[in-house]
């Protein structure tokens, strides 16, 4: 019995804060409430509506395309309709060298460029009439300096032979003329010689007028090569080639006195190198010769004939 009321009293026992008779004990609890946030009206600042924001988008876009249609125009009339990109002057430049006295060409060009665009001007029809009036020069460049002006260069072919005009002319005594051959055949310059370039001599029934074609320039370099080709494979000096047009044959006038006959038909290596290998037979440096032909073809194709001049 005792161990019952042990617990009883236990149980009879109270909290600290009923003993202490707390003022919290018996107030009843109320649930929080959330705080409601006072939003201001913003009735009263009205921004633009979609209806007014829709225009002046609209309005930027037609003005933006006013702005542009004239800008093109305005490109469009100066470009195509006015004067402002017609060549107003040029200046002539030969081998970097600024020339004013040349009057012929000077007037080939007044017409070809008179009311032209610096933009628009062809400047393959325009090389074409320099060339065709004066085909001394090899290359023509221009330079468009906008918005009137216009650099022409011209470049000369180079001089690469002498040559030797023989005049025959009927009932009239041989007339020789000295010309510089330019590397497209031309005669470019009169009555002048350069020591250093090989010498091609020829005979005409009228003499060659300045800046024409005197010799097709693929004609002109087999006689170029040939005489190189010779010199460098036997050490011999050419004094001077002589080009028969109709026969189509170059005779190499070495400074031994005898010439050597080429076929300019035929390839040219083959018959120097025909020579070569006849050199242990004949003594070119020592044997007195008046020719050698190299133009044997066919089945004694490696035969040389030669003549010897007589004592």
């Amino acid at each position: 019995m005792k161990l019952f009321k042990k617990n009883n009293q236990k149980k009879a026992r109270k909290s600290r804060i009923e003993e202490f008779k707390s003022p919290y004990l018996n107030r009843p609890l109320i649930p929080t409430q959330k705080r409601k946030r006072n939003f201001r009206r913003t009735s009263s600042i009205k921004g633009p509506s979609k209806l007014t924001r829709t225009n002046k988008g609209s309005i930027k876009k037609w003005l933006f395309a006013f702005f542009f249609l004239v800008i093109i125009s305005t490109v469009i009339y100066v470009v195509f309709f006015s004067n402002f990109f017609t060549i107003r002057s040029y200046q002539l430049y030969e081998d970097e060298t600024l020339i004013t006295n040349n009057l012929e060409l000077n007037k080939v060009l007044n017409d070809k460029l008179r009311n032209q665009s610096l933009i628009f001007l062809e400047t393959d029809s325009t090389s074409k009439v320099i060339s065709e009036n004066f085909p001394e020069y090899e290359k023509i460049s221009f330079d468009r300096q906008f918005p009137q002006k216009l650099k022409i260069t011209l470049k000369k072919y180079p001089s690469v032979a002498n040559l030797i005009d023989i005049v025959q002319t009927q009932g009239g005594p041989l007339v020789q003329k000295k010309y510089l051959l330019n590397a497209n055949g031309m005669a470019t310059i009169e009555n002048e010689e350069n020591p250093e370039l090989p010498y091609i001599s020829m005979k005409t029934p009228a003499i060659i007028p300045i800046k024409s074609l005197a010799i097709a320039p693929e004609k002109m370099q087999y006689i170029i090569q040939a005489t190189d080709l010779y010199e460098e494979k036997f050490g011999m000096k050419v004094i001077e080639a002589e080009y028969l047009k109709t026969e189509r044959e170059v005779h190499l006038r070495t400074e031994k006195s005898f010439n050597v006959w080429i076929d300019m038909t035929k390839d040219l290596v083959p018959q120097i190198e025909k020579l070569k290998k006849a050199i242990p037979k004949l003594d070119i440096y020592n044997t007195p010769l008046e020719y050698i032909d190299l133009r044997i073809s066919g089945t004694d194709a490696e035969k040389v004939i030669f003549k010897r001049r007589n004592k």
